[in-house]
C-alpha cells in the first residue's frame, strides 16, 4: 500500500490532526485536498472506480456531519474531514472506516483524559488540549482512523 498516493493521503490526515490539536480548527484545504486527490486518482482509474459508491458515501456523510454540526455535536471541519474519508472509502468500506475512527477516537480520548489528570495541578500554562473543561479535538481520531481504515479501501486507489 506504500504508494505516493497513500503517502499524500496520510500526510493530509496528519496535517489535519496536528492543526486540530493546536488550533481546534481543521483547515478547509485539508478536506479539499482529500477530495481533489480522490478525484485525480478516480479519473486516472475511471473505469475501475465505483463512482456512485464513493460519491454517495461522501455525500451521505457530509449531510450527516452537517446535521451533527447544526446541533453542536461536531465541528464543521470534523464533518468535512469525515466526509472526505467517506468519499475514499465508499459504502463497501464505510463500516471499517467507522470502526477505525471510533477506536482511534477512543484511544485519543483516553490519552487526553490521562494527560489532563496528570497535569491537573500544574501552575504553569498548559496547551489548550490539556486544559480541563476544554472540548476534545475530534480531528485526530478521524484522521488516524481514516488512515488505518485505508487498508480496506479499494486497492486500485493506491495503484499509481
Amino acid at each position: 500500500m506504500m504508494s505516493v498516493v497513500w503517502l499524500v493521503f496520510a500526510a493530509i490526515g496528519i496535517v489535519a490532526a496536528a492543526s486540530d490539536v493546536s488550533t481546534y480548527k481543521i483547515p478547509n484545504y485539508c478536506s479539499i485536498a482529500l477530495c481533489v486527490l480522490f478525484l485525480a486518482v478516480a479519473l486516472w482509474r475511471f473505469g475501475q472506480i465505483h463512482w456512485l459508491d464513493h460519491l454517495g458515501a461522501g455525500a451521505l456523510f457530509l449531510v450527516v456531519g452537517i446535521g451533527f454540526y447544526m446541533v453542536k455535536q461536531l465541528g464543521a471541519g470534523d464533518a468535512k474531514l469525515f466526509a472526505g474519508y467517506a468519499l475514499w472509502s465508499g459504502f463497501h468500506a464505510i463500516i471499517m472506516l467507522l470502526l477505525c475512527v471510533a477506536i482511534a477516537s477512543l484511544i485519543q480520548l483516553s490519552v487526553i483524559i490521562v494527560l489532563r489528570w496528570i497535569y491537573q495541578k500544574r501552575t504553569y500554562s498548559l496547551p489548550r488540549v490539556l486544559r480541563r473543561r476544554e472540548v476534545i479535538p475530534l480531528g485526530v481520531g478521524i484522521a488516524l482512523g481514516g488512515i488505518v481504515a485505508s487498508y480496506w479501501f479499494q486497492p486500485v486507489l493506491w495503484a499509481i
